[in-house]
């Protein structure tokens, strides 16, 4: 049996104890020495100081009377008759200097308390809403995972004050040292395995045993499976963390477009086309085999010559115009004045923080100098989502208008992808005539069939409307031409099938309608295109046509 042993521990306020504070058990071979450090009466959570002169007393070990664990806390009582005035003490956090311990103890506790009360709802938010689009999608989405984060958080944080409170795995390990060692000291052992002594004894004599070996050391508690926990939800939220910092940080890999095409589609489909279509000449088709192969992601069309502009500005007067812009008119003191709607849209696939737009005002006098200039100023604060769009109002005097933006250039001159079609469709539902256009342009210029549906849904009401909504529902057919070429008199185009099967009998046409046209002979299988090269004199068409003979 040891000596001495020594530890120290808090006094917490507890239903079974009388006092709080700090206080240092010393286990004598004879006695039981406590210290109380700074001890005073029962009271809610720690206490904050000491207010007792510290106080020494030797307790006789059958003086006391209770030694039980209930969860982390050691209950210690001492008889009455004995120990007054504090004689049941609750003891946690076990260290070799409880009165430093007291204080470190009480101070942290309160920190990592208000902290895991502070912290969780706005970390959990500030993730929902930095999350990238491929994680979650949605306010629903986004707002379980910041439920979700902040959840994980506060149990984190609990367990640091479980932590704090309790004093962690050191403070279990001399909990159940002293634990031991009392119980020893108590007689609540078993005795160790004894061997016989060696020296001879009379017959009938009493054995006498002898001890060989002190009882050996406990193992080590387990760590408690509240501190397991704590461990593993620590390692899997950091993990996460980390996974959504890579992602927030690194941009998915977009796969090149035209390697998509690639498929082995259009073989398969020509095959079946041959098999069930066996009247078509054996010569033409293998002119079109022999054909240079090529891929149009869009056609060849005045509506984006210019490029995309990456924040596009629509002006039109009330909600059935299409695109008559702004335009200045007298009132009735004969003062030209504007007065419009402004539409600005997103079409890159990038979100656009704090949208400003100026508006510039101005007028000529009777010499033609321009005079009386005014800015009007335009702001949307936050993000403007891909392909979404923001409205407002304008009326100002003036006879001519200038208008720049915070954001400028085109898609390409960005290096930015247009925003998802299904962006764009929804402009096509949207109240105002001139926003379901610049949907359906949008739709034609990814070529996506429902730009063709959006374009030939809208009447034209005057020739340039009817020009224009013709010009984009060619753009969106599923039988395009792009990247036309003119060299030594030679045109060289391609012709690119998107339907969903094999085409045939089609005509090349360069508008408007008198300009030349070129058959096309034999087929063009699903989702592949042909390269032609055929003679043309003149000028190059902007626009180019992919019909049936006879359409127009």
């Amino acid at each position: 049996m040891a000596a001495f042993f020594s530890v120290g521990a808090l006094a917490l306020a507890a239903p079974r104890a009388n006092a709080v504070g700090a206080v240092r058990l010393t286990l004598a071979p004879a006695a039981l020495e406590v210290e109380l450090l700074r001890v005073v009466g029962f009271s809610s959570g720690f206490a904050s100081g000491g207010v007792a002169e510290p106080v020494r007393f030797t307790v006789p070990y059958v003086a006391v009377r209770g030694l039980v664990r209930r969860g982390r806390m050691l209950y210690l009582a001492l008889d009455p008759g004995v120990v007054a005035p504090y004689n049941r003490f609750a003891l946690a956090r076990f260290t070799a200097d409880p009165a430093q311990a007291l204080t470190r103890a009480y101070l942290a506790r309160s920190l990592s308390r208000w902290v895991s009360y502070l912290v969780p709802l706005p970390f959990g938010a500030l993730l929902g809403l930095l999350a990238p689009a491929t994680l979650v999608s949605g306010a629903l989405g986004r707002a379980s995972l910041a439920v979700l984060a902040g959840l994980a958080a506060w149990a984190a944080l609990r367990e640091l004050v479980a932590w704090q409170s309790w004093g962690g795995p050191l403070s279990d390990r001399s909990r159940d040292a002293l634990e031991l060692a009392m119980a020893e000291r108590l007689g609540l052992l078993p005795e160790p395995a004894a061997a016989l002594d060696e020296t001879p004894f009379p017959l009938g004599a009493a054995r006498s045993l002898s001890r060989v070996r002190e009882a050996p050391e406990p193992p080590p508690p387990a760590l408690p499976a509240r501190a397991i926990f704590a461990v593993v939800a620590a390692a899997a939220f950091a993990v996460a963390a980390l996974s959504i910092a890579k992602r927030l940080g690194d941009p998915a890999a977009i796969p090149p477009a035209v390697e998509t095409l690639q498929s082995g589609l259009a073989d398969a489909a020509r095959r079946t086309h041959e098999s069930v279509a066996p009247d078509v000449p054996e010569p033409t088709i293998a002119k079109a085999a022999e054909r240079p192969r090529c891929a149009c992601m869009r056609a060849a069309s005045p509506l984006w010559k210019d490029g995309v502009p990456a924040l596009a500005i629509l002006t039109f007067a009330g909600d059935d115009d299409i695109a008559s812009g702004a335009v200045a008119k007298e009132d009735r003191d004969g003062t030209p004045r504007f007065d419009f709607d402004l539409v600005a849209v997103n079409d890159g696939a990038r979100p656009l923080r704090d949208v400003r737009i100026t508006l510039t005002f101005a007028r000529r006098n009777k010499s033609g100098r321009r005079v009386g200039a005014v800015d009007r100023g335009l702001f949307w604060s936050g993000l403007l989502a891909p392909g979404h769009a923001v409205k407002w109002h304008v009326r100002a005097p003036g006879s001519e208008m200038r208008i720049d933006a915070s954001v400028t250039g085109t898609l390409d001159d960005a290096a930015l992808d247009p925003a998802p079609p299904s962006a764009f469709a929804e402009l096509t539902r949207s109240r105002y005539r001139a926003v379901r256009v610049h949907g359906a342009r949008m739709l034609a210029y990814l070529h996506d069939p429902r730009g063709r549906e959006a374009a030939l849904a809208l009447d034209g009401r005057t020739p340039e409307d009817r020009a224009l909504l013709a010009q984009i529902a060619r753009a969106a057919s599923p039988v395009i031409a792009c990247e036309p070429t003119l060299t030594d008199d030679r045109l060289s185009i391609c012709v690119f099938n998107g339907a969903a099967q094999p085409r045939s009998g089609l005509e090349l046409r360069a508008l408007p309608a008198s300009a030349p046209r070129f058959p096309i002979e034999g087929n063009l299988a699903v989702h592949e295109g042909v390269r032609l090269d055929v003679p043309f004199e003149g000028a190059l068409p902007e626009e180019w046509a992919v019909v049936t003979p006879g359409d127009f």
